[in-house]
């Protein structure tokens, strides 16, 4: 009995130092131009977005841009529906006015057939980095970073001042056809109504 607990507490802190490891190995964004201050905050209002529970008090370091969340979970009453996900974030200044923002989340199931909506009871397995999850909270992070202005077309149809000059984005849609010059017959197959212009 007594080795069938020494086995159970030994995987269990493998489980953990694996949940670790994918923790720490986060997915960096490329470096955008901001104020690494403001990108600190904004990491941590979204990082609370996604992860509702909080932070890890004893593992994040607002300072430093580092946060960890605590287990959020997902509840469901089918077998293996029930999962548990944590995450981290953490803010870098690269220098010359520009940070980057990396993300790791981690996600576990509930192995528990018997009670697979009990938190108390489960067995967390499965443990396997998601990777959408992350990439969509570091976008979220950045969205206000992007650096996105209207097209050409968008510009001229909604133009205040009236044109004189004909408009450039509609002249260039012809420029590369040559009108005066006869197509290649070679180039051009038969469109015979029998052979539906396939070669017989």
């Amino acid at each position: 009995m007594r080795a069938f607990w020494l086995v159970i507490a030994v995987a269990a802190a493998g489980g953990c130092a694996n949940t670790e490891g994918k923790l720490a190995d986060v997915s960096w964004s490329a470096p955008v131009a901001s104020d690494y201050a403001a990108m600190v905050e904004r990491a941590r209002t979204m990082t609370l977005k996604f992860f509702r529970k909080g932070f890890d008090p004893d593992k994040t370091n607002e300072e430093k841009g580092d946060f960890y969340t605590v287990w959020n979970y997902k509840i469901a009453i089918t077998y293996r529906d029930t999962t548990r996900s944590k995450a981290h974030v953490k803010v870098e200044d690269v220098g010359d006015g520009k940070v980057r923002v990396g993300a790791a989340v981690v996600k576990q199931i509930n192995d528990n057939i018997d009670n697979p909506d009990i938190v108390e009871e489960a067995r967390w397995v499965g443990t396997h980095r998601d990777e959408e999850t992350a990439a969509l909270l570091v976008k979220s992070i950045l969205v206000r970073t992007l650096q996105a202005e209207p097209s050409e077309t968008w510009k001229e149809k909604h133009r205040t001042e009236r044109r004189t000059t004909p408009r450039e984005d509609l002249i260039d849609r012809s420029k590369d056809v040559n009108l005066d010059e006869a197509p290649d017959p070679r180039d051009v197959k038969s469109l015979d109504p029998i052979t539906g212009g396939k070669d017989e």
